[in-house]
């Protein structure tokens, strides 16, 4: 997603739990292939149970035929925007997709079925399943916040600093952690991220995107990118 910086001009402050009233209903399932997949997360929102969260087909690749065996990839992104809900408006307008979004509250809410190809990842989005955390970045807009978002003080990036930054709520990695998981189990994707010869998180673009498995960022696709950068992969993946 381009230039959203734009669209981040609210006239209140946006509370940590911006979704809308009805995450509370705590469903525990996602839908891949048109099946349900239990997830083990109480705050969870599909596009079947609430249609108002799903995209038109005019943002996506519809598949009829499943995707299994070919998807090896989970792509994270930060949206650059104040809520999901908010993300959803974005991707919409601009005919762009994902999967998952993450809210502020941790709420995980699913936009498509996961065998249909998401315009996310350029390179990628055959091979891959998407998710955007909802987080606005910059430094600038963290009174926007109430309570206070982390601050991410010393990131790296392209071999650049860009810190500091509005990091992911606690709520927020927790739901990131057990969607990946699942994700990952449901699709055989290796439990694996970007690291260099020293067991260090690549923290730029990658040589071996393409035929890298796992889970990696959004930056390790592309230069222009810096999403999420200050997320620690390694303790997404890890075995709590």
């Amino acid at each position: 997603m381009k230039k959203r910086e734009k669209i981040l001009t609210p006239s209140k402050e946006v509370p940590s739990e911006a979704a809308p009233a009805f995450v509370k209903r705590n469903l525990k399932h996602i839908w891949c292939d048109g099946e349900r997949v239990e997830i083990d997360w109480p705050k969870v929102i599909t596009h079947k149970e609430e249609p108002s969260w799903g995209l038109p087909e005019k943002c996506m690749r519809l598949r009829l035929d499943a995707r299994d065996g070919e998807i090896d990839k989970f792509v994270i992104h930060w949206d650059g925007c104040f809520s999901s809900e908010m993300c959803h408006k974005v991707l919409e307008s601009r005919g762009l997709s994902v999967h998952f979004c993450i809210d502020n509250d941790g709420t995980i809410i699913q936009l498509m079925d996961t065998n249909n190809i998401a315009w996310h990842a350029r390179g990628v989005n055959t091979k891959s399943i998407g998710v955007e955390v909802s987080n606005a970045v910059y430094m600038k807009h963290a009174k926007k916040y109430k309570p206070a978002r982390p601050v991410w003080e010393s990131v790296e990036c392209h071999g650049k600093q860009i810190g500091p930054i509005l990091g992911f709520t606690d709520e927020q990695t927790a739901a990131l952690k057990v969607l990946t998981k699942t994700i990952c189990k449901r699709y055989k994707i290796p439990l694996a991220v970007p690291l260099n010869d020293k067991g260090e998180l690549i923290k730029g673009v990658t040589k071996s995107w393409k035929t890298f498995k796992g889970v990696m960022a959004h930056y390790h696709l592309n230069k222009g990118k810096t999403d999420p950068a200050g997320l620690d992969l390694k303790e997404v993946v890890k075995d709590d």
